[in-house]
């Protein structure tokens, strides 16, 4: 976020080849062009210490990844390499050519770029022969579902890939289909990032497929999709048999009641989750009373996020119950709901036998003083909650005097956002 051109960029390309100490080096948002990423590339060829390197936001192109890729052939110290750079299909070529030979590098980000189909294909072909690389980042390209296949294809035999980041690059169900195919042989993949790619209920399917048989993946991001109760409901079935997926990202889908049903279901006998997030769907009280129901016998649930799902006082009183025998849940997230002094006193009730929860989240509700209040005595013999947030709610000085009594005794917490903002 500074000013350098190419002419500081080529001043301290020359420092490089002398220097013997410096292992990192962020240029991100300069000015930095083509000429000056060929004066990096050459003292990349010689440096014998630099290990990460980070040029997004700048405007190389193709032949100044073409200058990097050069040096790449060589360098046998690079292990990141960050290059959102206006960088198209050629770029992403003589990219892949590096990555062929390179021995060392660990991580590519080549997000925010415009690689389209062509560069997909060429990055995949590097992936098959490669066997350093753990972290590829592809995010807001133009790869579509024929780039999706192309990468699928080198899953099936990449042995060294753990992390690929696909966000914003609309593969779409096609797409979907090609990577679960992938998944169901590749070992290595431990976290797939599919948000906002355009997946319907069909996709979700695909993905399902893969899940009842992968042995490796445990983070699976699907947010800002479009997935339904059918797609919710696949996923929801792969979950009953998985053993690994511990992290299950589902916000801003089109998941409603019956969805919500089905992963509750999952979660009565899935024994790894520990995280899922709903946040952004529409599954209202009866869709938190099915999640109730799991909480309370599910054993390795740690953080439940159902921001903006819907839910008003019967919803929280449900969850409220739940919270009363479940031991493992640490997080929950209820902001933007419309929970009001009912449901806050129900969770109150809750909070006074609870011993594990530590943060929970209710901003953004219509939860008054009498509510704060209810919470505030809860709060006197709760030992475990370090965060509580009440920020935008409909309480005042009343609510706020409750609470502050509460403060007086209570020993755990450590952070508490109340209205607009203040600390308390």
């Amino acid at each position: 976020f500074n000013r350098i051109g190419d002419t500081g960029a080529a001043s301290l390309a020359e420092a490089m080849k002398v220097n013997s100490t410096l292992t990192q080096l962020y240029l991100s948002s300069n000015a930095i062009g083509v000429t000056g990423a060929a004066s990096l590339a050459e003292a990349i060829k010689v440096n014998s210490t630099l290990t990460q390197l980070r040029l997004s936001h700048n405007k190389i192109g193709d032949t100044g990844a073409a200058s990097l890729a050069e040096a790449m052939k060589v360098n046998s110290t690079l292990t990141q390499l960050s290059v959102a750079s206006c960088i198209g299909d050629t770029g992403a070529a003589s990219l892949a050519e590096a990555m062929k030979v390179n021995s060392t590098l660990t991580q590519l980000d080549l997000s925010a770029n415009g690689i389209g189909v062509t560069g997909a294909a060429s990055l995949a072909e590097a992936i098959k022969v490669n066997s350093t690389l753990t972290k590829l980042f592809l995010s807001f390209n133009r790869i579509g579902d024929t780039g999706a296949d192309s990468l699928a294809e080198a899953m099936k035999v990449n042995s060294t890939l753990t992390q690929l980041d696909l966000l914003n690059t609309k593969i779409g169900d096609t797409g979907a289909a090609s990577l679960p195919e992938a998944m169901k042989v590749n070992s290595t993949l431990t976290q797939l990032d599919l948000v906002d790619t355009d997946i319907g209920d069909t996709g979700a399917a695909s993905l399902a497929e893969a899940i009842k048989v992968n042995s490796t993946l445990t983070k699976l991001f699907l947010s800002f999709n479009r997935i339904g109760d059918t797609g919710a409901a696949s996923l929801a079935e792969a979950m009953k048999v998985n053993s690994t997926l511990t992290q299950l990202y589902l916000s801003s889908n089109a998941i409603g009641v019956t969805g919500a049903a089905s992963l509750a279901e999952a979660i009565k006998v899935n024994s790894t989750l520990t995280q899922l997030r709903l946040s952004h769907n529409k599954i209202g009280d009866t869709g938190a009373a099915s999640l109730a129901e799991a909480m309370k016998v599910n054993s390795t649930l740690t953080q439940l996020d159902l921001v903006d799902t819907k839910i008003g006082d019967t919803g929280a009183a449900s969850l409220a119950e739940a919270i009363k025998v479940n031991s493992t849940l640490t997080e929950l997230y209820l902001r933007t709901n419309f929970i009001g002094d009912t449901g806050a006193a129900s969770l109150a009730e809750a909070m006074k036998v609870n011993s594990t929860l530590t943060q929970l989240y209710l901003s953004s509700n219509r939860i008054g003083d009498t509510g704060a209040a209810s919470l505030a005595e809860a709060m006197k013999v709760n030992s475990t909650l370090t965060q509580l947030s009440l920020r935008h709610n409909k309480n005042g000085d009343t609510g706020a005097a409750s609470l502050a009594e509460a403060m007086k005794v209570n020993s755990t917490l450590v952070i508490m956002t109340y209205n607009h903002g203040q600390k308390c």
